[in-house]
């Protein structure tokens, strides 16, 4: 009875690993940008109206 070998994985070359390090990349700016786009809505909901309050309690406040 005779063990075979497992072939030993293969080293990934120089130009494998710089692409696998682009396409890393490449996916967290997508998430960033999905990010942005999911909350981009929510601030605008409320955000402005915060800051049109921050802005109005401020004016008072020098008078």
């Amino acid at each position: 009875m005779s063990r075979r070998r497992r072939p030993s994985p293969a080293t990934p070359t120089l130009g494998q690993a710089f692409a696998a390090s682009i396409d890393g990349v490449v996916t967290a700016v997508k998430t960033l940008g999905v990010t942005v786009a999911y909350a981009l809505p929510y601030l605008l909901a409320f955000g402005v109206p915060l800051a049109v309050v921050g802005v109005a309690v401020a004016r008072t406040r020098r008078r």
